[in-house]
């Protein structure tokens, strides 16, 4: 398994696609419950999994394209100017800017996290019986013995989760809330953590980091964000009498009406969302109690379609840059029926080709045996 300039533009094409689906499929409240959030979480980290490891796989189908793509690809390795031994193209500086853009966001990442963790960590420790009373039911609730540290903190807008191995619970200083509240806004911020959410939270980050020009990136993490509290949400209200179930829509709006500030990079859980946001959880919550659970064949066949551009297409389709064609070898390299050989780039690639037809782009030659050939090179044909 190899990273290619064909894998990698092959993998950002067809997680583009599935990104846009998985778009307007979130606008539609119907189809969400239809295909089960769960499921799209799932679809959401699947891409996510993919843009993380860009490599081809053995078993792919290569498909030519004849037109633009070559020419694009033509140019890019274009050189430019020489440094030293080493031939600089437009393809070489991109991967440059890309790699110094990927390492300043990394930086800029982990910066924000630090000053997040340090900050949190002297926040006072929040004393409250009622508050600790209501997190060791919720444990128990879950069959779970984690440690969670309530803070207060006058910074803080809404309660929010923060921490990968030991979690704080932040709340806002001052502010009153009911017995009932205090358990909504626990369990919301419990499961976050139970559901590994701050990992795939800096996992989202991470991903921005390498893909920092991509706005599919930015779409994919807001989605992915969404889905979290969607998914929470569900999950809170799973076997709440209908009564408790409209509370916990009341405590929401409460928290969307609390004082604004600007949001943090790494808070999670309740946080401060615009009134459409908040309508659409609570409509979501609405229309899954009435939802019966069965698939109808246009759900099952729409979960097939995003698998297959997730999935599929990236890994078993390769659109390569056809860039010659039979012509165009003809009198210059000898080729017969079954004949293989290399043709040297300027800048230090090969191209393999196949009975006169271009099939791949290398970085070294490993059999010897096959010729290698530079552009320039007049060979008589072995056929006459």
């Amino acid at each position: 398994m190899v990273i290619s300039f064909s894998a990698l533009i092959n993998i950002i094409f067809f997680s583009s696609i599935a990104i846009i689906i998985l778009k307007i499929v979130f606008r539609n409240d119907d189809v969400v419950i239809c295909l089960d959030v769960r499921f799209l979480m799932l679809c959401l980290l699947l891409i996510m999994l993919r843009m993380f490891i860009p490599v081809e796989f053995p078993i792919v189908n290569r498909i030519p394209v004849y037109k633009i793509y070559p020419d694009i690809y033509r140019f890019l390795r274009k050189p430019l100017f020489q440094l030293g031994n080493r031939q600089i193209n437009f393809l070489l500086l991109l991967a440059i800017i890309w790699f110094a853009g990927m390492v300043i966001f990394l930086l800029y990442c982990s910066y924000l996290y630090y000053v997040t963790a340090r900050r949190v960590r002297q926040y006072s420790e929040l004393v409250s019986e009622q508050f600790n009373d209501t997190l060791e039911k919720i444990n128990l609730e879950f069959g779970k013995h984690t440690k969670f540290r309530i803070v207060k903190s006058m910074e803080a807008n809404t309660a929010y989760i923060f921490g990968l191995v030991n979690p704080y619970i932040i709340v806002p200083d001052e502010r009153e809330w009911t017995s009932q509240e205090i358990y909504f806004i626990l369990k919301h911020e419990m499961l976050h953590f139970y559901h590994g959410d701050m990992l795939v939270r800096v996992l989202c980050e991470i991903l921005k980091a390498i893909y920092w020009w991509n706005p599919f990136i930015y779409i994919l993490v807001r989605l992915v964000v969404n889905m979290q509290e969607i998914n929470v949400d569900f999950k809170v209200i799973k076997k709440m009498p209908d009564i408790e179930q409209l509370d916990y829509s009341k405590c929401l709006i409460k928290v969307a009406r609390g004082r604004g500030g600007k949001k943090k990079r790494w808070e999670i859980g309740f946080r401060k969302e615009s009134p459409s946001a908040i309508y659409k959880r609570i409509n979501l919550m609405l229309k899954s109690l009435k939802a019966n659970g069965k698939k109808t064949v246009l759900s099952v066949l729409l979960s097939v379609l995003i698998l297959c551009f997730i999935n599929i297409c990236p890994n078993i389709l390769i659109f390569e840059p056809y860039s010659k064609v039979e012509t165009d070898t003809e009198g210059t390299i000898g080729v017969r029926e079954g004949n293989i050989f290399y043709l040297k780039n300027e800048n230090g690639t090969y191209d393999v080709y196949i009975d006169s037809q271009y099939y791949a782009t290398i970085l070294e030659v490993f059999d010897k045996s096959v010729p290698i050939y530079c552009e320039t090179d007049t060979i008589i044909r072995t056929d006459e």
